[in-house]
């Protein structure tokens, strides 16, 4: 399985799809990406959960030192998810290209909401490499 398309999920449990090679996924409903929920997924390229409200501990988590530079594309919605406070979305070990693509109206409220997280002082901590882009579109 390399594509997920699941219009009716809303919810991804903790570890679902650990280290599989996924490499795009659709979750147009899910609001609760849970923990580990797509740890150590080597091949994912680009994830689309414009419900999502919440992102949790190593959701998107991957070892840069070993793996090499993720690259991943996220599409939100207008509402900025949560992000955790403690342990970070991409772990601590994260090399990251990372472009979050979101309504052009909604950058300033991402700007707002992840503006400690993106700085590396709560829910990103530890993922000093990761280089972000926050687009409207």
């Amino acid at each position: 399985l390399t594509t997920l398309t699941a219009p009716a999920v809303i919810s991804i449990g903790e570890a679902a799809f650990l280290g599989s090679g996924l490499q795009s996924v659709s979750l147009p409903l899910a609001t609760a990406i849970g923990d580990s929920a797509f740890l150590e997924c080597l091949s994912l390229v680009e994830a689309r959960l414009p419900s999502a409200a919440t992102i949790g501990r190593f959701a998107f988590a991957t070892d840069g030192e070993y793996y090499g530079t993720p690259t991943l594309t996220l599409e939100f919605g207008a509402a900025a998810p949560a992000v955790p406070h403690a342990d970070g979305v991409f772990g601590e070990e994260a090399d990251a290209i990372i472009t979050v693509l979101v309504p052009a109206a909604a950058v300033a409220n991402y700007d707002a909401a992840w503006q400690n997280a993106m700085s590396g002082a709560s829910g990103f901590s530890g993922a000093n490499s990761v280089n972000w882009t926050i687009t409207g579109q």
